[in-house]
């Protein structure tokens, strides 16, 4: 499926996107999430046909995949709510805009301050962290349980990108096997 919109976007030229399902309402279905290697497969073909025109390996070595949830956006719900990120938990709020101001919310927040520093707990000795930032803390709460869990998907996808493997996501893949 995913190959099917990369060539019909390439074929139109039109910018795309390539994300996972996050089953935000806390049930997985099957039938709308991608199989791992399927994603990893559809994003190694994107670097290589696409990314590899516009930016250099470096770059994604220094910037990495990084998501803003948080740090460079937040989500506004319909009823007023500051969400960290969309597909969170109701619990996963900064304040809401009926009480305070969204600059008040962004800037003084204990919540949006206490999740700008949550990563994966094998961050800081890992040697992929640089590139993944920890991976996608929605993901890494729906389908492993904690929000400070590893995102093996990330982990897979950067170690595919980059070929650089880090202890972390060795001694992962040994414990999956």
């Amino acid at each position: 499926m995913a190959r099917k919109i990369i060539e019909q976007s390439e074929k139109l030229e039109v910018l795309y996107h390539i994300d996972r399902y996050v089953p935000f309402d806390g049930k997985i279905c099957d039938h709308l999430c991608i199989a791992n290697e399927e994603y990893l497969e559809a994003i190694q073909r994107i670097v290589e046909t696409k990314l590899s025109d516009i930016v250099s390996n470096s770059i994604i070595q220094d910037n990495g995949f990084f998501c803003g949830a948080g740090n460079s956006y937040v989500f506004i719900k319909s009823n007023g709510n500051v969400a960290f990120c969309p597909t969170m938990p109701e619990d996963f709020l900064g304040g809401n805009l009926k009480k305070e101001s969204l600059k008040d919310i962004w800037e003084n927040s204990v919540f949006f301050k206490r999740m700008r520093n949550v990563n994966c707990k094998y961050f800081s000795e890992c040697s992929l962290s640089h590139v993944c930032k920890g991976g996608c803390r929605s993901r890494s709460t729906f389908l492993y349980g904690s929000i400070d869990v590893e995102d093996l998907q990330s982990g897979k996808l950067m170690y595919k990108m980059t070929g650089i493997t880090s202890l972390p996501l060795e001694k992962i893949l040994k414990e999956e096997l």
